[in-house]
């Protein structure tokens, strides 16, 4: 859930809920990060906030991230499976979900970041090997 409280962005996530929670900017600046993203990635919250989204989910490029916001209306969700790059450069692939939301006539998207289970994994290597036979 976000609210906003004293014009700043925050999240609350349920203890037993493991997804990274970001939220972001049209800018692709992070405004909030839960307690999970701190531990996941290893940065502290401080240092998560003010980054660029690119400089953790390391698929995503600015252009990437403008195209989709520019498309996605409220509500809408974008589904992608992407990498994340914790703090000491290990490579974890994730399954990203941004939603786009409007509060108080501020654009605001909220990224749902969750570890790929093993279906998902196999997806994503058959479909990485499928594009590069095409090649």
């Amino acid at each position: 859930m976000v609210y906003l409280q004293k014009n700043k962005y925050s999240v609350v996530a349920k203890r037993h809920n493991s997804n990274l929670i970001l939220i972001v900017d049209n800018t692709c600046i992070i405004l909030d990060a839960n307690n999970n993203s701190v531990v996941y990635t290893g940065y502290t919250r401080n240092e998560l906030i003010g980054m660029n989204l690119c400089e953790v989910d390391i698929l995503l490029a600015r252009e990437m991230f403008a195209n989709i916001t520019t498309k996605l209306k409220t509500g809408e969700i974008f589904n992608n499976l992407s990498i994340i790059k914790q703090k000491d450069g290990i490579q974890i692939p994730v399954s990203t979900s941004i939603t786009h939301n409007q509060i108080l006539d501020k654009n605001i998207y909220i990224v749902v970041i969750s570890e790929m289970d093993e279906n998902q994994l196999r997806y994503s290597s058959s479909s990485t090997q499928n594009k590069a036979d095409m090649l």
